[in-house]
C-alpha cells in the first residue's frame, strides 16, 4: 500500500503514529480509515472515521464508512444507528438502505431483527434501483422472509439469484431453499 498518495508522508515516516493529519483535514481522516481498514487495522481506522465524523457529522459517506467497519467487528447496534445516520442525510442512497435492511431481518439477535422494519428500508433501496440490484433484492426476500411472507421471498430471491453475480447467486440460492421451506435466514 502506498501512503504516500494520501498526504505528506514521508518514506521513512511508520504508518502508526507517523500520520498526523491538520485539523479540519476531513478527507484526510476518511482516506486513511479507509486504507486502513483495507488492511485490517480496524481500531485505528474506526479513530480515523471518528474524527472524519466530527469534523463534518452530517455527511452519509463517513456515516455509512463507520457502520460498516462497526458492522464488520460484530457491533451491530452501533453500526445500526450509523446506517439510519447515513439513510436520514441522504434517504435515496440505496447501500445503506440495503445493508441495515439485511441487519433487520437476518440479524441472529433477534432483539435487532424488525421484519417490517426491514420490508421497509429494502422496498425502498429496491425502488432506488428499479428493482435491479440483486443485493437489495436479497435483502428484500430475507424480510419478507423474515415476516413469514414466504412466496414473496421465494419469487424476489429468484430474481435477485437471476441478477447476480455466479457466486452470489450461489448463497442466494441456498437462502432460497430456506424460504421454499419455510424459514428465514439467519446471518452467522
Amino acid at each position: 500500500m502506498n501512503l504516500l498518495r494520501l498526504g505528506r508522508m514521508k518514506r521513512h515516516q511508520p504508518l502508526q503514529g507517523g500520520v498526523a493529519p491538520r485539523a479540519g483535514r476531513c478527507g484526510v481522516h476518511n482516506n486513511l480509515g479507509v486504507a486502513l481498514a483495507r488492511c485490517g487495522a480496524t481500531r485505528d481506522a474506526i479513530a480515523h472515521f471518528t474524527e472524519a465524523l466530527r469534523l463534518q457529522p452530517n455527511d452519509p459517506g463517513k456515516h455509512f464508512n463507520v457502520a460498516n467497519i462497526l458492522a464488520n467487528q460484530r457491533r451491530t447496534r452501533e453500526a445500526v444507528f450509523h446506517y439510519r445516520e447515513a439513510i436520514r442525510l441522504n434517504p435515496h442512497w440505496p447501500e445503506p438502505k440495503r445493508t441495515l435492511a439485511w441487519i433487520l431481518a437476518t440479524d441472529g439477535d433477534s432483539t435487532l431483527r424488525s421484519g417490517t422494519e426491514a420490508g421497509q428500508f429494502a422496498e425502498s433501496a429496491c425502488e432506488d434501483t428499479g428493482y435491479k440490484d440483486a443485493g437489495c433484492l436479497d435483502a428484500l426476500a430475507a424480510a419478507y422472509a423474515e415476516t413469514g411472507r414466504f412466496n414473496e421471498a421465494v419469487a424476489t430471491a429468484q430474481r435477485a439469484a437471476e441478477l447476480a453475480p455466479a457466486e452470489v447467486g450461489a448463497e442466494i440460492r441456498q437462502r432460497l431453499a430456506l424460504y421454499r421451506s419455510g424459514k428465514p435466514y439467519r446471518a452467522p
